[in-house]
């Protein structure tokens, strides 16, 4: 023999709607629901107030750069700039330059893994000191979709003349707070550096150190900047009077930024931890029910499946 179906046999309970056996169930079903709440609220985690999300940003360079060269000597600072209204404003100190400034796609997604940004200046001062300022526009999407303008700061110095400096780091996304859910900052896409602008309107005309440091302290007040790690620095010291710098700006495929997740993303948030709370104590106060009604705590009327119905007509 062998068994193909079973029914379960029940023994149900009767009382009348203004007894204390009617409104226990009802409590039961309220308690549980409460004290599931409870549970999740105070064992922490229950609303998501902070996310984070794992993207690679689209960066560009977007053609603006300034580079000042010194020497031991103070105000001898030979600068190099892509902005015509910083140049007119240096007359002796203005360097030109060769550039050049490749994109390579490694994995063939559409956005660059690095940028290379090389730059040969003619300096007739011996150089000691390097600092260059490159703009990128930066990009992502995903939960907090962002659009803003970026910084590069590379910087070096060396007691011995140089004819050569070498980068390679990669460019991160740094915040001091958490973007808005699916939303644009329309502060942060105004460009740092404008080519048809001095750098900033409120230094010294002239003064481009000032100029520098004004616009990086101004940079550092934003939520979200970009900052160039430069792990592998290599200064290479010479007598020419060419001075070379080849950066390697490298985009990491998995930038990870935090986000402050939609109402949306809460509630289910949320469901997923009462449900989680919710299971344990309805099992605890269904063990509690059966306890009760099965000991006959409270008074009620028992009629069982395996009990002769009387038949009526």
């Amino acid at each position: 023999m062998v068994q193909v179906y079973h029914e379960p046999l029940c023994r149900r309970h009767y009382a009348s709607f203004a007894s204390l056996a009617a409104a226990f169930p009802v409590l039961i079903r309220v308690l549980a629901v409460v004290l599931a709440f409870l549970l999740a609220f105070a064992t922490g985690g229950f609303w998501k107030k902070i996310s984070h999300d794992v993207v690679q940003p689209t960066v560009h360079y977007s053609g603006d750069a300034l580079m000042v060269l010194e020497s031991l000597t103070p105000g001898q600072e030979q600068v190099w700039t892509t902005s015509p209204a910083l140049r007119a404003v240096l007359t002796s100190n203005s360097l030109s330059a060769s550039v050049q400034v490749g994109e390579e796609d490694y994995n063939f997604d559409g956005k660059p893994d690095m940028i290379r940004f090389v730059a040969s200046v003619q300096s007739p001062i011996p150089v000691h000191s390097m600092k260059l300022l490159l703009q990128f526009s930066y990009a992502t999407q995903g939960a907090a979709r962002l659009k803003m303008y970026g910084l590069a700061y590379i910087t070096a110095a060396s007691p011995l003349p140089g004819s050569s400096f070498s980068a390679d780091g990669q460019l991160l996304l740094h915040q001091l707070a958490p973007l808005p859910a699916s939303s644009f900052t329309a502060a942060l896409q105004k460009p740092l550096l404008d080519s048809s602008a001095l750098l900033d309107g409120s230094a010294v005309q002239g003064d481009v150190v000032l100029q520098l440091s004004s616009l990086l302290s101004n940079y550092q007040q934003r939520n979200i900047t970009t900052v160039f790690d430069n792990r592998y620095p290599v200064w290479k010291a010479g007598s020419s009077q060419e001075f070379v710098v080849d950066a390697k700006i490298r985009i990491p495929p998995n930038q990870v930024h935090s986000y402050r997740p939609s109402t949306s993303e809460m509630l289910k948030w949320g469901w997923v931890q009462f449900a989680c709370a919710l299971w344990p104590v309805w099992w605890l106060l269904r063990w509690l029910e059966r306890l009760v009604f099965g000991h006959r705590v409270l008074e009620t009327r028992v009629i069982a499946d395996l009990q002769p119905q009387k038949q009526r007509y």
